[in-house]
């Protein structure tokens, strides 16, 4: 079933999905970007994850299930950005992936209590899909929690397909009843105008697990 959905999500965007690319664009535009506490920042804060593309990954990650082209970077917040770590580092740290997960983890709980979503609808008023901007540069972390799904299941339902094309812009579809491939040529100028850029992988997350399941319209990595 999963093979099945990745490849329609590989169609080309219909009639209707041209017309609403603008219209994605502009709602995009008004969204606010919430920005992320102080408290925590420097070399000796707590450890997160860093969604990023697999061709741009630094010494350290951790493969993502499913996924080609991204995976999770550990690291932590300066006020320059994200430190990652050299292989050396990471031993002179003496650290364990189970300890920098459930760092991280935790850091995804708290980006999803503080989360602000934008919910995108029809003309009817029905929720098409939702959209998550922030500057925590650990955005794309929040779906491995499990604190994830609910903050989305009211509106979307028990099963997402979630999209990251760039650091600070997360997209939410339902999996069931959703249109996402009409959404495919804005995402795809998101992604290819961006300076941070992900991916188009296109994750699955429901009860069980989160993995990646396909690519949205290509995704050449260059």
């Amino acid at each position: 079933m999963a093979g099945g959905a990745a490849k329609r999500l590989n169609q080309p965007p219909s009639e209707m999905g041209q017309r609403k690319y603008l219209r994605l664009l502009v709602s995009l535009a008004a969204v606010a970007v919430p920005g992320y506490p102080i408290s925590g920042w420097g070399d000796e804060g707590p450890i997160g994850l860093v969604l990023e593309r697999s061709l741009a990954a630094a010494d350290v990650f951790q493969e993502v299930a499913g996924a080609k082209s991204t995976v999770l970077v550990p690291g932590r917040r300066t006020s320059a950005g994200v430190n990652t770590f050299t292989k050396e580092e990471w031993v002179a740290e003496s650290l364990e992936w189970p300890e920098v997960m459930a760092s991280a983890m935790s850091i995804a709980d708290q980006i999803i209590e503080k989360m602000a979503i934008q919910w995108e609808r029809d003309k009817n008023g029905v929720i098409l899909y939702g959209v998550v901007r922030s500057d925590d540069p650990f955005l794309g972390s929040a779906m491995f929690s499990k604190q994830f799904l609910g903050k989305f299941r009211a509106e979307l339902g028990g099963e997402l397909f979630v999209l990251v094309p760039e650091q600070g812009w997360m997209f939410v579809f339902p999996r069931h009843g959703g249109r996402l491939e009409d959404f495919s040529g804005s995402l795809a100028e998101i992604y290819a105008g961006s300076a941070l850029r992900v991916s188009l992988e296109v994750f699955l997350v429901n009860e069980a697990e989160c993995r990646a399941i396909g690519t949205l319209g290509g995704d050449p990595q260059e």
